[in-house]
């Protein structure tokens, strides 16, 4: 979840609002929401609104919101419980011990999942029926043996949790902030989705220009702008499915080491923004599924010097030929964004920069573009610079970060040129919501943006085609003398609702959002 109140706390507070609202069946007084609030918020809560957030028109907009972030929470995991018809009592919670305590050691210690645990399930509280916590756990120490293979043992771990899922005994679920414009929305990972929810969360993306600047300052030793590439990735709201934009940044993250290895890191557009960084290893195994050589890290790239070394001529021409090369490529029909490649000193305005020999002295050759973005960002490596205004950052990690960069534009127009992108970017995706094949099953609660009334109306009209139970209700102000709506008269902006053949809501749950689906039955009759 996002900061700003620390993520114990956060999830401590998602579990005392889940908590009083299931055991008062969805219906809490005013009182008891009172003292909820007061026993989280208030002056002797476990957060202080009072002296964590000042008392100005920012610090009681940031009050406001994460308080209905919470309530927008309990709202989302309404709409999941009320659409899988599971109870709201006998609920045991957990966060860190408890049975997510017991899910993460099983992971730990039998299944190989190295690190946090949140690598192989991004969970950040578990919910279980009390009746059956012993019995899920007997089952899970009884199946997933030590000393089996761990990539076995995962897939049954995931096994029995998704088992108890369905069954309704179980709520592993990850948490995200909800912004002021969204509203509660929930997503199962994809190893619970039927093949309705897969089609509505699946993508179709169109993608910006990627902006990848090799304008190298020497004031602020660094690029000017830090990320190493950068792009977005758009799905436009339509009738079927919601807005997406998610921003995919390729860089370092620390900086404190001059040669770390960067990842790709995605957010999407909301308060709940970072999706993750997509593993380093999924991106590799998939570009070389398709023949194409992974992206070494700068570490272990032969173009790129070991800490304190001095840069070749070599390994800069290699460099400044991909770039080149690149400049003339289109990557999903758009050309690369490299801005205006050169060095620049304070206030952007162009250095001077000279070629050096083999010995490294200086010649009388100007070089200009990327060639002397490069040579001065070589030298500052070598000097070991820091980045202005923050000594811990090394100017070797921003030139190193953007040269991996570069090398990952060469694979993204090979993919492209194979046809794969939508697979890598889709890959991407998974990798950092985790949700590749092996991840665990959960639960996210997070926010989303509404469809327009147009869009619900035009999604209720592609409902009443695809089932003959539907039945479109008409606004009764366009009946003529005769107390007829014309034919002309029945198109999709003028539903106001919809009448039902069948008792059973089950497929409707399947196609439309529940917030839609509560709108829209007050005008139902079936």
């Amino acid at each position: 979840m996002a900061e700003q109140i620390p993520t114990s706390f956060q999830e401590q507070f998602s579990i005392d609002f889940f908590k009083l609202f299931l055991d008062n069946n969805w219906d809490v007084n005013d009182q008891k929401y009172r003292k909820l609030l007061v026993d989280c918020f208030g002056r002797n809560g476990k957060f202080p609104f009072s002296s964590n957030f000042p008392n100005t028109d920012k610090g009681i907009k940031d009050r406001e919101e994460w308080r209905s972030s919470f309530d927008k929470q309990v709202l989302a995991l309404q709409l999941y419980m009320g659409s899988r018809k599971i109870s709201n009592s006998g609920w045991k919670w957990s966060r860190g011990d408890g049975m997510m305590g017991f899910l993460n050691d099983i992971a730990r210690d039998r299944c190989g999942v190295t690190g946090s645990a949140d690598s192989w399930n991004p969970m950040d509280i578990v919910a279980v029926q009390i009746s059956k916590e012993g019995k899920i756990k007997e089952e899970i120490e009884r199946d997933v043996i030590k000393g089996v293979d761990a990539q076995i043992n995962k897939d049954l771990l995931n096994g029995i949790m998704i088992k108890y899922i369905k069954s309704n005994d179980l709520m592993p679920i990850s948490l995200k902030k909800i912004n002021k414009n969204e509203r509660g929305a929930f997503e199962e990972s994809d190893n619970l989705k039927g093949k309705a929810a897969k089609r509505k969360h699946s993508y179709n993306f169109t993608y910006s220009q990627i902006l990848c600047d090799l304008e190298w300052s020497t004031y602020k030793n660094e690029w000017k702008n830090a990320q190493e590439i950068s792009y977005n990735m758009i799905q436009p709201a339509s009738a079927t499915k919601s807005g997406v934009n998610i921003s995919v940044q390729a860089r370092a993250f620390q900086a404190k080491d001059s040669r770390e290895k960067p990842q790709h890191s995605l957010a999407q557009q909301g308060a709940g923004a970072m999706l993750g960084k997509s593993p380093v290893a999924e991106l590799d195994k998939f570009v070389s599924d398709y023949g194409v050589k992974k992206v070494l890290s700068p570490n272990d790239h032969p173009q790129i010097p070991s800490k304190g070394k001095k840069w070749t001529q070599t390994q800069k021409n290699y460099w400044i030929a991909l770039q080149r090369k690149l400049a003339g490529l289109q990557i999903n029909g758009k050309k690369i964004d490299f801005k205006s490649p050169g060095s620049y000193g304070e206030g952007m305005r162009a250095n001077i920069v000279y070629s050096k020999d083999s010995k490294g002295k200086k010649t009388n050759k100007k070089l200009t573009g990327f060639a002397a973005a490069l040579e001065s960002a070589c030298e500052a490596d070598e000097k070991d610079s820091r980045v202005k205004g923050d000594p811990k950052r090394k100017s070797g990690s921003r030139l190193t970060a953007k040269l991996w960069g570069i090398e990952w534009l060469w694979r993204y127009y090979q993919m492209s040129n194979k046809g794969v992108w939508d697979a890598f970017a889709y890959r991407m995706i998974k990798g950092a919501k985790k949700e590749l094949s092996d991840t665990g099953p959960f639960i996210k609660i997070l926010g989303e943006q509404g469809r327009t009334k147009a869009q619900q109306r035009l999604r209720m009209q592609q409902l009443i085609d695809e089932n003959d139970d539907f039945e479109p209700i008409y606004d009764k102000n366009l009946e003529n003398k005769k107390g007829v709506i014309p034919d002309s008269k029945k198109i999709s902006k003028n539903i106001v609702g919809y009448t039902s053949k069948s008792n059973e809501w089950d497929d409707l749950v399947e196609n439309i959002e529940w917030g839609e689906m509560w709108g829209q039955k007050r005008n139902t009759s079936s």
